[in-house]
């Protein structure tokens, strides 16, 4: 369907390869011949391509897999925040990272900012605070 639709928009183009972001930064690194590609950024994976034969790891989508990614590092540390608050009652340094970052004042609050703000590229973007 997309390449029909960018054939729509450009009729007179010779060539059309509709691919995920992986496979455009592989060609960027290695062409057409042998290698391997990771991504680590709002999600995770990794790509490899030997004689032909292409073999993937992770890019499942942030809600089955790419450990490590952004959103991956970001939910953990949010996850150990209020692992640790629930036993304690205490804030870790690293929840009042989160609390700055998000503008919020109490655990409560920032659960309500984030179920508000619970796309992708924000929960990633907090992977900062993490580091």
């Amino acid at each position: 369907m997309v390449e029909r639709q960018i054939a729509l928009c450009w009729p007179t183009a010779k060539k059309i390869a509709v691919g995920e972001d992986t496979l455009s930064a592989f060609a960027g690194a290695h062409g057409s011949g042998n290698g391997l590609i990771v991504i680590a950024g709002t999600g995770a994976n990794v790509q490899g391509h030997k004689d032909g034969q292409w073999a993937k790891g992770g890019g499942w989508g942030f809600l089955f897999a790419d450990p490590g990614s952004g959103y991956d590092v970001s939910r953990r540390g949010l996850e150990v925040v209020y692992t640790h608050f629930d036993r304690t009652e205490q804030v870790t340094a690293l929840g009042h990272g989160y609390l700055l970052r998000t503008g919020c004042n109490t655990m409560a609050e920032m659960v309500a900012h984030f179920m508000e703000n619970c796309g992708k590229t924000h929960v990633a973007s907090m992977a900062t605070v993490v580091f």
